[in-house]
Formats: C-alpha cells, sequence, structure tokens
C-alpha cells in the first residue's frame, strides 16, 4: 500500500462541527444533527451524531410557523397516537421506485450497463436478509457504470485502472482501510451485500 499511496497526497481537513441538514424542498431544510471532522494522525475522521443522540433520524416534524421559521424534528411522544399509528403513500421522489427493480429485463437509461459492459457476462445472484435476491456483474474498475458518467480521457482510465490493479495485487487479505473503533452495534452488514 506504501508503494501505491507514496506519489498521493493526505487529505487536508481541519477539526469542525457543523450542521447536519436534510433539504426537503427547494426552500425548506430541516436539522438532523451536527457533523464533526476530527483530523487525526492517520488522515480525517467523519462522524454525524443526531440532534436526539439516539442515532435515528426523526419520523416526524413541526411545520415552520412564525416564531419558529423552520422545520423542526419533534419526539414521537408528542404526537397524536392516530398520526403516529397512520401510514402513507409514499409520495414521488426524484427516483421513482415502484420495486422490484430489475436491470435485466428493464436496463437503465443511456446504456452505461452495456457500453463498455461487464468483463465477464455471467449473472451471480445472493440471497439478502430481507430475504431480496441481488444480482450482480463483474466489471473492470473503470468500467463499471457507475463511473461512465465522468467523462474520462483514456490517459485518465488507464492510470485509474493501473492504480486499482496494483492495489488489489498488494492486498493480503488482512488489510485494514477503516480505522477501528472497537465493537459495535451501530451497523449491521448483510454478508450477501460484500462481494469479494
Amino acid at each position: 500500500a506504501d508503494e501505491i499511496m507514496s506519489g498521493g497526497t493526505a487529505f487536508d481537513c481541519r477539526s469542525s462541527k457543523g450542521d447536519a441538514s436534510f433539504r426537503l424542498n427547494k426552500k425548506d431544510t430541516v436539522s438532523l444533527g451536527s457533523l464533526h471532522t476530527t483530523k487525526t494522525s492517520n488522515g480525517c475522521q467523519w462522524m454525524m451524531t443526531t440532534g436526539n443522540k439516539s442515532g435515528f433520524f426523526p419520523a416526524f416534524f413541526k411545520s415552520p410557523k412564525a416564531e419558529q421559521p423552520t422545520i423542526s424534528p419533534v419526539d414521537g411522544s408528542a404526537v397524536p397516537k392516530d398520526l403516529r399509528d397512520a401510514s402513507f403513500p409514499k409520495k414521488g421522489t426524484m427516483w421513482p421506485f415502484n420495486g422490484p427493480y430489475d436491470a435485466i429485463s428493464k436496463p437503465p437509461a443511456g446504456g452505461c450497463l452495456s457500453n463498455p459492459g461487464p468483463a465477464d457476462q455471467g449473472l451471480y445472484c445472493a440471497k439478502t436478509v430481507s430475504p431480496s435476491w441481488i444480482g450482480y456483474r463483474w466489471y473492470r474498475f473503470i468500467d463499471q457504470p457507475g463511473l461512465q458518467r465522468l467523462g474520462l480521457s483514456d490517459v485518465e482510465k488507464r492510470f485509474l485502472q493501473t492504480r486499482v490493479e496494483r492495489l488489489h495485487k498488494s492486498l493480503t487479505g488482512k488489510d485494514r482501510w477503516i480505522k477501528g473503533q472497537g465493537i459495535t452495534d451501530l451497523v449491521e452488514i448483510d454478508d450477501a451485500q460484500l462481494v469479494s
């Protein structure tokens, strides 16, 4: 890893704290907590703390009024029981989801899945705990659909692909890329979502 990163520079950051807000529409945002950046000897560490310190995002919000011009989260205990128990249809979003998503029979527009296309045409599947199925194909790093909109030049693609291949060759399987903070139950990752 030292050989690969020797030409790079550490991300420049400074310790800071700011508002973690979510845009509800063009004019309204709501604060969900605070963002913290800590500069360490190994780089930067980022953390978000929810306003209620529970780690869970709020489900209920109070509309803005003259004395409180911003939308603010409220605890579920302050909401009428009928509202707490009500269910609402999902409002259309920027990415409408009518599920299940099927990129095989309904490929996304723009051809990003087929141009330049996967390195292996085989379709691999894994069952999640939800229990949904995830299907995936293997792409060279620079050919993955998520990178196609970047418009990289051939020189940039070769450089990036070479760096990634050198990185993979240097890995031992026991490498630590994220500084451990001890065992936690804040996040649980479904093994089916890890592809190696």
